[in-house]
């Protein structure tokens, strides 16, 4: 007998007191259906024991066929997310990252070498970045605005993002115990032009670390600190410059 290789829609026949029924029955593949560049359903994310973090992919697995954007849920299972676990995403092949503004928390090396993201917001209510947690996302190319509740920019935070061209500082950014923008926060990031500071920020606890700005673009600018009358801003140029910023830098 010939045999036939059901795909799709199968049925199943049943035999009840004389009358044969037909059912419906719908089969999925075991790989599911291609979504290759969609968003990426939230049944393939894992999230902690009381639903508040992100911890990564579904048993660390991850396919392109899921889809490549990444959309973070404002809630899950009716409690608001707001962390993004250590190295939860890390090195994977998305190209867009979607956070709700309830997330205060990116763990270390969220999103490190995430290359072929594109555009990534960042939430308003963000209060802390761990290190390296973009590092490499060389494909960025959208505005890095980070919120006020942003005071400190750690180590490796955006190294290598080759493509962003502006960054926006909306917090006063200080640390009492160390820099303020540490070591290689921004190297490498040599299509970056403009740097814009809160108006009130000043040099109180203001520190940057070795090779923070290294290997920048040759001109530049930075803005801000317009109300500060110790001439804040141009001190954070010259600190900038001796942290690897190309001295052909302005301050407006």
């Amino acid at each position: 007998m010939k045999k036939t290789k059901l795909i799709g829609t199968l049925s199943l026949v049943m035999v009840s007191g004389g009358l044969m029924t037909t059912i419906p029955f719908i089969s999925t593949s075991c790989g599911g259906a291609d979504n290759t560049g969609g968003i990426i359903d939230v049944s393939h994310l894992e999230f902690s024991g009381d639903n508040t973090t992100v911890l990564g992919f579904l048993n660390s697995n991850y396919d392109t066929k899921w889809g490549s954007i990444l959309q973070i849920p404002e809630k899950h299972e009716g409690v608001n997310v707001v962390a993004i676990q250590s190295f939860a995403f890390f090195g994977r092949e998305i190209t867009s990252i979607e956070m709700p503004n309830s997330i205060t928390t990116i763990g270390e090396g969220a999103f490190s070498e995430c290359e072929d993201v594109i555009t990534a917001n960042i939430p308003s209510a963000l209060t802390s970045i761990g290190k390296s947690a973009f590092g490499n996302c060389k494909s960025w190319n959208t505005d890095l605005i980070l919120p006020s509740g942003i005071t400190i920019v750690p180590e490796n935070a955006f190294i290598d993002c080759r493509s962003l061209t502006r960054v926006e500082f909306n917090g006063v950014l200080t640390n009492s115990s160390g820099n303020a923008i540490a070591t290689k926060a921004f190297q490498n990031c040599d299509s970056i032009t403009s740097y814009i500071f809160a108006t009130n920020q000043t040099t109180s606890n203001f520190g940057i670390g070795d090779n923070a700005f290294a290997n920048s673009a040759a001109n530049g600018s930075i803005y801000g600190a317009d109300n500060d009358s110790s001439g804040a801003l141009g001190d954070i140029l010259q600190d900038m410059i001796d942290s690897g910023l190309n001295s052909n830098w302005s301050a407006y």
